[in-house]
């Protein structure tokens, strides 16, 4: 039970972490660069640190999701 609760925390830090860097990232680069922004999204402004903060954290994600199914099945075989 422990590590799928370790799982699902991972899974939501890196859904945590990754709102945490599109702001860092809007607000370091964006508003600076940009300093009237016209109602654009992140990814218009910024698209390849959109997309290196997305991968990175969607990594974790699918870390997370894996280590989840790992635990299910493990502990299904244990049941039999």
């Amino acid at each position: 039970m422990k590590k799928l609760l370790i799982a699902i925390i991972t899974m939501i830090a890196s859904v945590m972490l990754w709102f945490i860097l599109i702001q860092l990232r809007w607000e370091t680069y964006v508003v600076v660069t940009f300093p009237e922004p016209r109602g654009e999204a992140i990814w218009s402004y910024d698209p390849l640190g959109f997309w290196a903060i997305s991968i990175l954290c969607g990594s974790i994600f699918l870390v997370g999701l894996c280590l989840v199914f790992w635990y299910r099945i493990s502990h299904l075989k244990d049941k039999t």
